[in-house]
């Protein structure tokens, strides 16, 4: 059990910790310069060192401390592939498009996934579609975020999960507001170093006690042999299950607004492959050599997680790390898992704001706000999702991935023809993008609508195959058939 003195030691390291990324918020936020492009973008110049660790930081959140672990308790070595298929098709998607993103948003002042619709296509309700999608999908992804951040808090011994709802949520909400991207990136690359070394410090300090890499597997082997086969203790990951998550997975994460909007602030080429730089590392350290080892051999130390303290899967890491390491070393590391979430939200956030000013708001009432008014109201909107994502995280689900998996990549899957395909041929149109995007979105909301009201199982998944495979199988091809047949039409 955590002491008095562990507590209150922990808790005031994590407290001073948020409120150096307030001063930091309140440092970028005097140097921005008071034009949208700036608040949003950081007038498209950030660098390779810069955007490779804001890009780690926003794509490893909570999951990577959470959800990482339970998932190989879970899957074993079936669920492996997956990161590595990330890494792979993420870098790969990178390269190819990246610098045509870059440049297309330079050459239209685009700021946001579905003004890049517009200016491609033509179409304003492409567009709002766009916006309006990646809005609700993102609304479930922040508010895991949240609980992630809560949960490591609560299970420390920190304090009461609601109190850290609160104080996670209203501490990034805060430096945000104050220094919009520049904040996020500043913040971004110190909670990058530290969500990377401290990931590390944690699998050195539950490792070395269990005689290093040779003596964890032997141990996790010796308790669940079914952890290094194939499917996998939960038999789970079955031929149909195994490839349409290859698919939706990556490309549901590299599609999310908060990631996607990167590739248009990289100052130069150069800058832009921080990126796939800063997939590949962060996937290497943490999904692929920490996860899957602290994750094989949490129950064999723990016992079966209906015996831990707080019986959710995903709090593995929490407990090996009471378990393991010196009391000292709790708060720094809570440093680290906190930095893991909040890197994640402050983007998501301001993402939000983008995507409801641009993609909506401005198409509904036929002008562009200046950029006062863009940045008055988009700092509106990330106060009011703000309040939408705590409301989600006082109703957690049971595994925190879930939603990820399930919900938000499935819809952000969704926008594959209309931004992947479409920049590489011309002969997509709005006409059939329009129908692609109403198919796709339609039939993902459908699904998961019908698996939340009837409690049907597992969610994300529906008879073995990812709902947003289900929703591509008809997005792609009307995509593409409906193109067609409307050629030359304007």
């Amino acid at each position: 059990m955590v002491g008095e003195l562990e507590r209150t030691v922990n808790a005031a390291v994590v407290l001073i910790y948020m409120v150096a990324m307030v001063v930091v918020g309140y440092l970028a936020g005097r140097v921005t310069r008071r034009t949208a492009e700036d608040y949003y973008l950081m007038s498209r110049e950030v660098r390779f060192v810069l955007l490779m660790f804001t890009y780690i930081a926003t794509l490893q959140s909570m999951v990577a401390f959470l959800a990482a672990t339970a998932s190989y308790m879970t899957h074993g070595v079936a669920y492996l592939i997956l990161p590595v298929s990330q890494g792979m098709l993420m870098t790969f998607l990178t390269l190819l498009l990246g610098w045509r993103y870059r440049e297309f948003a330079r050459q239209h002042g685009i700021i946001s996934q579905g003004e890049l619709v517009y200016y491609r296509y033509g179409t304003r309700l492409g567009q709002v579609l766009v916006g309006l999608a990646g809005y609700l999908f993102n609304l479930a992804y922040i508010g895991i975020q949240v609980v992630g951040m809560a949960y490591i808090l609560w299970a420390l011994g920190v304090m009461d999960y609601y109190a850290a709802v609160a104080l996670v949520g209203g501490i990034t909400l805060v430096y945000v507001l104050m220094g919009g991207l520049r904040a996020v990136v500043w913040s971004d690359f110190i909670q990058g170093i530290l969500m990377l070394l401290f990931f590390l410090v944690v699998g050195i300090s539950i490792l070395v006690p269990l005689g290093g890499v040779s003596g964890v597997l032997s141990t996790a082997y010796n308790y669940k042999p079914d952890l290094f086969r194939l499917p996998g203790p939960a038999r789970f990951y079955t031929d149909s299950v195994y490839v349409t998550t290859y698919i939706i997975l990556p490309l549901g994460i590299w599609l999310s607004p908060h990631l996607f909007v990167r590739h248009y602030f990289a100052k130069d080429r150069r800058s832009l492959v921080g990126i796939p730089a800063g997939i590949l590392l962060s996937q290497a350290i943490m999904w692929v050599f920490i996860a899957p080892l602290l994750g094989s051999v949490a129950e064999a130390i723990l016992g079966p997680v209906k015996q831990w303290p707080i019986a959710r899967s995903d709090l593995a890491i929490p407990y090996l790390l009471m378990k393991f390491a010196p009391w000292w070393l709790v708060g720094p590391v809570l440093v680290g898992a906190v930095a893991a979430g909040m890197s994640t939200v402050d983007s998501q956030m301001l993402a939000e704001a983008q995507l409801l000013i641009r993609d909506v708001i401005e198409p509904v009432i036929k002008r562009r706000l200046t950029d006062e008014e863009s940045i008055r109201y988009g700092r509106l909107i990330i106060a009011v999702t703000s309040i939408i994502a705590f409301v989600i995280a006082l109703f957690p689900p049971p595994l925190i991935i879930d939603l990820m998996v399930g919900i938000a990549f499935a819809g952000f899957a969704q926008f594959f023809p209309a931004l992947v395909l479409g920049m590489l041929t011309e002969r997509i149109n709005k006409y059939g993008v329009i129908a692609g995007l109403v198919a796709g979105l339609g039939t993902v909301a459908a699904i998961q609508t019908y698996q939340l009201v009837y409690r049907v199982g597992p969610i994300g998944y529906f008879m073995g195959v990812h709902n947003g495979a289900w929703g591509l199988l008809l997005n792609v091809p009307l995509t593409l058939v409906v193109s067609h047949l409307t050629r030359g039409r304007r």
